[in-house]
């Protein structure tokens, strides 16, 4: 399983998200669309340091454990970027877990793609005419114990 990361040509200019149910959580802020979620940091550690850097670090990877009590998703280039404990979290890893390539990368709120900051996970690559391909991650699943 691994997830393709793609970049944006221009910073000002991405893939509208769709239309989307969005939730508020401690950490995040959830928009869940046709095939696609997307994500935004609350003022939370843990949620800077899973979105910072997200599209372009290198030398990184996914964990998962897809427990339906504790769900977690953590960088393994950072032990404080990760996600946690709620259901959204373990829809996120439902999206992951159902294809053998999940997509990334920044989407927009507007129609016109305006000012694109919605870190997006998604079952469907975003317009070649927007974005570069990135790097692909490795995603490893674990079981909890």
């Amino acid at each position: 399983m691994e997830l393709k990361r793609y970049l944006l040509k221009d910073r000002e200019k991405g893939d509208y998200f769709g239309e989307y149910n969005k939730i508020s959580t401690w950490d995040y802020n959830w928009f869940f669309g046709k095939d696609k979620i997307g994500v935004t940091g609350n003022a939370s550690t843990e949620a800077e340091c899973f979105i910072g850097g997200f599209l372009v670090r290198e030398k990184d990877a996914l964990d998962i454990e897809p427990s339906q009590v504790q769900p977690i998703i953590r960088r393994t280039s950072d032990p404080i970027g990760r996600m946690s404990g709620t259901e959204e979290v373990y829809n996120l890893i439902q999206l992951i877990q159902g294809q053998e390539v999940t997509h990334s990368y920044l989407s927009s709120p507007h129609e016109n793609g305006k000012a694109p900051f919605i870190l997006t996970f998604s079952k469907n690559a975003p317009s070649s005419e927007l974005y570069n391909p990135g790097k692909s991650i490795p995603i490893f699943i674990h079981q909890a114990a």
